[in-house]
């Protein structure tokens, strides 16, 4: 039985954005320009309000008044944290030593030498970074500034924190510990008012660098800026202006050397590259690091609406040492690409592709959506509309746990090989990937050809150009409105049979399949690689919502270590073996010799109607389904704890405590 039961998700509010200091800019586009491979095509002028952030507890940004921790006890926003910038505190983190204070008023200030006290402030952030002494004498050196700013482009900061870090440990979906600087440089929004509030949060203070919709880029950080953090300030307007294909708000490096223990939070970056065609750095973060190896890079509670192009991109260097951790958490970005009818092929966004000797990258507790209500990406076929992750070739360790992800049209790309960056000689497998307890949403009807949820693939012809290891488990993978695909594999070598193992475990699968099938292993067109990967499981999943005739597996190769069992398929679907299309279930456990344990029924969901797939307490189709498996971490999609010793529920949600 489906119920249809009302359930709160969000709450939503409107971030007070009416001050004109937070809106200049923001209503600027390209000019149009000439469409080709190589130059910015044109894109329509853009009229749009102040955005509305969505609040979901758990997911994306979470706004908050002070999100400091200048003692380093792991508790954000007490009293004592809150005193940097406040134009009074000389020893905000109360260490003994009083730090290097500059202050910046845009708009009040004057850039003069000696300028910098809260009473004689300086007017741009350029001239204050020449006031800055650097860290030999063992004070930070903290910018503090208020007003809009408009800068020469980009800021290059001129200083790096004071040697020492500590270890964060890893709390909630974080996969490990964690590095900071325990005495960092700063650029901080200036609580003018002294109320322990910054901006954005607190709309009295006003502290934003507005690229005015000319300026390219807002800062290049590199090896001079170890144990650097920004926090509490807004970026607006860059990237909207001209034709760069550079621009955007971050770029990191490229000069040779290291850049470490790098950590913003309580950001607001709107309309960075709003409207822009994807050309190749066109990023709000640029990943194009050269030679300098970025590691412990953290990006936490940052709210960034109507970002065009790439949100993060780049490559790290083609062999080892690898870069990295990356930390991405609480973020909330809503794309803002320039539109098909001015940009076609290159009508599109993609928030992460990161590719390289890069190790350790998370993405957790983020809500991304594709903005597709207010911009209209490419619909059809080649580079992708709207992607959300592309996992790409070399790059290794990946966890992307616990987001939301709307409307993309693909919400995941493992790679593992892609010509001329990171191949031949210097190749390894993209490995150790784990996509678990996300929720991935599609109500965008256009969509086609090339739409799924998940996709792996190619590999090369060399060894190394391959994908290994990959969980993908407790996700909820639905598109009403239809998909090729929830899951297809194709990934393999054409040098030898990959290692690892693929697995698709305990998800629920509910997609209208228009095309290929729920979870395809292989190519459909017949280009298999020579080696297709040999180790597959598909184990505890719920496929539903299928309409008639669309097939819940299709097996175009039998991989060499097949696992099949304890699913629940949807009754309307059949299968497809090799080129023996089945509609009977018994049919299909014989001829394939593997699903023993699964069955095809109807789960009962809670509210199936309004997208919400936690079984129902009555439900008899999935309940207590599957043994506990090996290696999937005994928590559904809501955390709910799985019991150690099974049975499971199949699907992404435990059944209700009674049942389960």
């Amino acid at each position: 039985m489906r119920q249809s039961q009302s359930r709160a998700l969000a709450a939503v509010i409107p971030l007070l954005l009416t001050l004109a200091a937070f809106l200049a800019g923001c209503g600027a586009a390209p000019d149009d320009g000439a469409e080709d491979e190589t130059s910015t095509a044109a894109a329509a002028p853009v009229e749009d309000g102040p955005p509305v952030l969505t609040v979901i507890e758990g997911f994306g940004y979470q706004p908050r008044a002070c999100g400091f921790d200048l003692d380093d006890d792991g508790v954000i926003g007490e009293p004592e944290d809150c005193l940097v910038c406040d134009g009074a505190t000389a020893d905000p983190d109360g260490d003994g030593v009083d730090e290097d204070l500059v202050y910046v008023d845009c708009g009040g200030g004057a850039d003069a030498e000696g300028c910098g006290g809260p009473g004689n402030p300086c007017a741009t952030m350029g001239f204050a970074f020449t006031q800055l002494d650097g860290a030999d004498d063992g004070a930070e050196d903290i910018v503090c500034f208020k007003g809009t700013c408009r800068e020469e482009q980009p800021l290059v900061p001129s200083t790096a924190g004071v040697a020492g870090t500590y270890e964060v440990a890893a709390t909630g979906h974080q996969e490990r510990p964690f590095e900071r600087g325990k005495d960092p440089a700063m650029i901080v929004g200036w609580d003018a008012d002294g109320d322990r509030e910054y901006p954005p949060f607190d709309t009295d203070d006003i502290a934003v660098l507005d690229g005015d919709g000319g300026a390219d880029r807002t800062f290049q950080f590199g090896p001079r800026n170890d144990r650097f953090e920004l926090a509490h300030f807004s970026v607006q307007g860059y990237g909207v202006g001209g034709d760069a294909k550079d621009s955007g708000f971050l770029e990191f490096g490229p000069d040779q050397g290291e850049l470490e223990h790098v950590y913003l939070h309580d950001l607001y970056l709107t309309d960075i590259n709003k409207a822009k065609e994807t050309s190749s750095e066109v990023s709000t973060l640029d990943f194009f690091t050269g030679k300098t190896r970025l590691s412990y890079l953290w990006l936490d509670n940052i709210w960034a609406p109507r970002n065009g192009g790439w949100f993060a991109r780049g490559a790290a260097a083609d062999q080892g040492p690898d870069a990295g951790p990356y930390r991405f958490q609480n973020l909330t970005v809503t794309a803002r690409g320039c539109d098909f009818d001015s940009c076609e092929n290159r009508a599109a966004f993609v928030g992460f592709h990161l590719w390289g000797y890069v190790s350790g990258i998370e993405i957790l507790d983020g809500h991304f959506n594709a903005g597709v209500d207010d911009w209209q990406p490419k619909p059809k076929g080649g580079p992708a509309g709207a992607r959300f992750a592309l996992v790409a070739q070399c790059s290794q360790d990946w966890t992307i746990r616990h987001n939301r992800i709307v409307d993309f049209k693909n919400a995941l790309r493992i790679q593992g090989w892609a010509d001329r960056y990171c191949d031949n000689e210097s190749a390894r497998p993209v490995d150790g990937v784990v996509f678990e307890r996300n929720e991935v949403h599609n109500a965008y009807t256009p969509w086609t050809s090339g739409d799924m949820a998940i996709q792996i693939s190619e590999g090369g012809d060399d060894r190394g150009e391959e994908v290994g290891d990959v969980l993908i488990a407790h996700n909820v993978l639905a598109s009403p409105v239809g998909w090729e695909a929830c899951v297809w594999i194709h990934g393999g070598s054409d040098a030898a049979p990959p290692e690892g193992t693929i697995r698709v475990a305990h998800n629920t699968c509910v997609a209208d399949i228009d095309y290929h099938g729920a979870v395809v292993l292989g190519d459909t067109a017949g280009r298999l690689p020579k080696h297709p990967h040999p180790n597959v499981e598909v184990t505890g999943n719920i496929f539903t919502g299928l309409g008639n005739d669309d097939l819940n597996l299709r097996l175009t190769y039998r991989p060499d270590n097949l696992v099949l069992d304890h699913n629940r398929y949807d009754s309307a679907g059949g299968f497809l073996a090799i080129e023996e299309k089945i509609t009977d279930f018994a049919t299909w456990q014989s001829t394939i010799g593997a699903d023993a344990a699964s069955q095809t029924c109807l789960p009962s969901f809670t509210d199936f109607e309004n997208g919400r797939y936690q079984l129902d307490a009555d439900d008899t189709c999935a309940t207590g389904a599957a043994p506990a498996p090996a290696g999937v971490a005994p928590v559904d999609l809501d955390d709910t704890p799985r019991p150690a010793d099974g049975p499971w529920a199949a699907g992404a949600y435990a059944a209700p405590p009674s049942q389960d």
